[in-house]
Parts: C-alpha cells; structure tokens; sequence
C-alpha cells in the first residue's frame, strides 16, 4: 500500500496516544470468538462488498475512486482485524487506524465512508458469526464508530507533522531524482556517497530510507500516483543492485541468515537493507525478497540451517503471517537453533507485535539488525537475551 518499507520507517515514539488509552476499555474476545472471525473472513468481506457497492451514494462516499481499491481495502481490512482479534492488541488497532483513515480520506474518501463501511462489517458478523460470538466482536467496531472524531483528528495531526518535516539537502536530491524517474541520477548520487562497503549503512539509512518514507507520505496525500510510487520503488531496487554488485563481497566471517519480506508481503526495501548489511558484517545471507510462502521457507531452512532469520513487515495486516512462520520454524526439532530478528514499518507502529509475532528481537532499523545478529554470533541461543520492547 505504501512505500514506508525501508526497514522501520516512522511509527511508535513510546508514548501511549490519546486513543490508545481510550482502546484499553474494550473487552478481550476469546480466542473461539477470534477464530470463528477469521474463518468466515471470504464472507464477511464479500457482504461488505455487496453492501458499499450497491449503495446510491457509494461514488461520493469513495470521493471518485474505484471499486477494486474499496475491494482491496476490505480485504487488508479483515486480515488486520484478524490479527487484531487473535492478539488481542487493541493497542495496535488504535495505532494503526489514524494512519489508514489518513490515508483514506487523502485519497478523496469522505469521512462518512467510516461509518458506513463499519455499519457494513457489523452487519456482515452478526449475519456470519455465531451469536455469542459476535457480541464480543460487534463492540470493537462499535468503538471504532463511538470514537470517529477522535480518530480523523489524530489522522490530521500526523498528516500535518508530516507535512512540516524538511528534508535534508542529500534526501531532497534523491527524492527529487527518483519522483522524476532518472534512475542515472539517482545511481550517480549514490555512488558518489559509497566508496566504501561501510558506507552503505549510511547511505541506506540517511538517504534511501527517509526519501521512500516521503514516497509513501506523497502516495497517502494522494500527491502522486500508484505508478509513480511502483518507479521509485524499482529505481531504488536497481541501485542497490548495482551497489551490491560493486561494495558486497562475499567474506565470511560468521555464520548464515536467511531474510526475507513476510509472507503476502510485497514491500521488500527494507529487507534487502538488512540483508545487505549483515552481508558487510561477515554474514553468508540469502536473500528471498517479497512474498515467500511459508512451506517454501521452510523447506529451504531445513538445507540451509542458518542461525539467523529476519523477517520484515511493512503492513499491519501481515503481522499474522510473520507469526506463523514464527510458530512453524519453532516447532520444527530441526531448525531449533535458528533465531528470529524482525523489522518494518508494521513494528515500528507497534513494537509489542515482536512478541507476540514470537521473535527473538526486534531491530529498529538494518544497521540495528546488524548489530544485535552481531551480538548473537557465537552464543548459544538458549542464554541469549532478547531485544524485545520492555527488555
């Protein structure tokens, strides 16, 4: 959805927002309720579906815009509140959603699309979820409703401290080369400030990354477009190719990772960062990019057996699919040694998901990821400490 993959991204400052502390009131669900929301996931979201779309006022409900992006918003929808439910991080919930209602309404959404669409999924429970069920579901969306104010106003908040940050001068260059589409500019740019393979970290974190988020705050303002978006994204990729290519030489000094984007996810900067990076540091990686499922993981871990595992999540509604890629490397006897680093902008909104996706540290950034597999080099799993948020 956006392009704020790039190994953290903006997200939680530690402290605990307004809405957050409002979320603390809801009820847990249980874990059948949980479970039966995610089973009926198809149905749900296709009443939803059938319900936006044949109302008479949906064109300017959608200010413009399309079914097939309202379609594949309800889809991200009900993944995340999957997540949502199975966790029981209401803390998430009241993170994530400023951030999606800003995004939304930048792309002409009125802001009485809220409400309908979550009279919509309320209507899709109770019809699909069993009754006991849905009455610890149907409060959560209750207060998503109750609290509409609170969260447009939260969403013009961050959309205005966004706005007010000035690039620097190197950002400003590179950003300005990629939004133009020439990719020599940005290739010269980035040779010039990596003579060394210890440059890159810099370049990566000073440079590409604060420019991507840019990228992805442009997209969520509707100020450029998702073609746009996809150039700048590829014109990165195919720099850090060629810096691979020129300061990444493969010198061992330690010993193997795997790293790879979470499964159905497509946002893969980040992950090439941290895979880059733990090259430099002696590390014999493989690199897998976006979308690997996880039997295919597995069974490439089961030859590779590396000690290491990082796992990137740029969107909220893959947290899930980090979490049982977790949970199926830590049941297999044979890929007990293995330890799991993750990153991404979807921790970065929310940094107690590390734990509850199961890793054994979460990394703020690539050059951080680097450091604690650093760290963890010659140690015995069983004693190591982790790098969890309260730890």
């Amino acid at each position: 959805m956006s392009a704020q993959d790039a190994a953290g991204g903006e997200g939680s400052t530690g402290a605990r927002t307004p809405l957050e502390k409002a979320a603390d009131s809801l009820t847990p669900v249980s874990e059948r309720a949980a479970s039966d929301y995610a089973a009926q996931k198809d149905r749900l979201r296709e009443m939803v579906d059938r319900a936006m779309a044949g109302r008479a006022d949906i064109e300017t409900l959608l200010g413009g815009g399309s079914l097939r992006v309202m379609y594949d918003n309800d889809r991200n929808h009900v993944a995340f509140m999957a997540t949502v439910f199975e966790s029981n991080d209401f803390g998430l919930l009241a993170r994530t959603l400023p951030w999606v209602y800003g995004a939304y309404r930048s792309h002409g959404y009125s802001d009485d699309y809220f409400p309908a669409v979550l009279n919509a999924w309320i209507g899709a429970v109770r019809r699909y979820v069993p009754a006991a069920h849905a009455a610890e579901i149907v409060p959560v969306y209750e207060w998503m409703l109750d609290h509409q104010p609170e969260l447009i106003a939260a969403a013009d908040v961050a959309a205005g401290a966004a706005a007010g940050r000035e690039p620097a001068e190197q950002v400003r260059a590179f950003l300005g080369a990629l939004l133009a589409g020439r990719a020599a500019d940005c290739q010269e740019i980035a040779d010039e400030l990596t003579q060394r393979p210890e440059d890159l970290a810099g370049f990566y974190l000073d440079v590409v990354q604060p420019a991507m988020e840019e990228v992805g705050r442009l997209w969520e303002r509707d100020e450029i477009s998702v073609a746009e978006e996809h150039l700048a994204s590829a014109i990165v990729s195919r720099t850090m190719a060629v810096l691979y290519t020129r300061l990444v030489h493969r010198d061992v000094t330690r010993g193997s990772a795997v790293v790879t984007a979470a499964t159905n996810e497509f946002h893969d900067i980040g992950s090439r960062m941290a895979a880059d990076l733990l090259e430099v540091d002696g590390w014999d990686v493989t690199f897998l990019g976006a979308n690997t499922p996880d039997d295919e993981l597995l069974k490439l871990m089961r030859k590779l057996h590396p000690d290491v595992l990082g796992v990137s999540v740029a969107m909220p509604f893959n947290l899930d699919h980090a979490r049982r890629t977790v949970a199926a490397l830590h049941e297999d006897p044979d890929l007990g040694g293995t330890r799991v680093l993750v990153g991404g902008r979807a921790f970065a909104l929310r940094p107690e998901s590390a734990e509850w996706v199961g890793a054994d540290a979460l990394a703020v950034d690539a050059r951080d990821g680097a450091r604690i597999a650093a760290a963890w080099w010659g140690t015995d799993p069983r004693d190591a400490a982790g790098h969890l948020p309260g730890d």
